[in-house]
């Protein structure tokens, strides 16, 4: 069944490759088409100054508008806050699932990355937390850094908000 996917996979990547060459001359001949059109249309309107060379009304009929709103409208939907915390949330549970069985739904160095970055960020979290813990204990030490100016005692603070 294995070798089934593979075929596919090799199938979609090859089909991709002419498609690519088949795309930019279609969008070649579009962009021709484009223009052509808008010349025919403006020399109508060239004698009236008051009308923008890109008239109202007449986007609707361009194909490559219409397929650029149709672009923003998906990436809107794809971008929803909700539907990426969701789509997170279900990721997080299925990869929880599926850490027990042989399946998963990420590559192994993908899931090797993730968890490296997720230990560095929880060290890095871990380092600020001890250093503010200990800032906030040691007031001595606040005195004599110079690069924590937020940490100042609170008389100096109110000088220094005063001036």
């Amino acid at each position: 069944m294995a070798f089934l996917f593979i075929f596919y996979r090799r199938v979609y990547q090859n089909l991709s490759f002419f498609l690519f060459f088949y795309y930019i001359l279609t969008g070649l001949y579009r962009c021709i088409f484009r223009v052509m059109t808008s010349i025919c249309i403006n020399t109508f309107y060239i004698a009236r100054m008051d009308k923008p060379l890109l008239i109202p009304g007449f986007e609707r009929f361009d194909i490559g508008y219409m397929t650029y709103l149709g672009f923003l409208e998906v990436e809107l939907h794809q971008c929803h806050p909700v539907v990426v915390v969701c789509c997170d949330l279900l990721m997080k549970s299925v990869n929880h699932l599926s850490s027990n069985q042989d399946t998963s739904l990420e590559s192994p160095m993908d899931a090797h990355k993730r968890n490296v970055m997720s230990k560095i960020y929880t060290r890095k979290v871990r380092n600020k937390w001890q250093k503010m813990k200990t800032l906030i204990l040691n007031q001595s030490i606040c005195k004599e850094s110079k690069s924590n100016v937020s940490f100042q005692q609170p008389q100096q603070a109110k000088l220094n908000l005063v001036h």
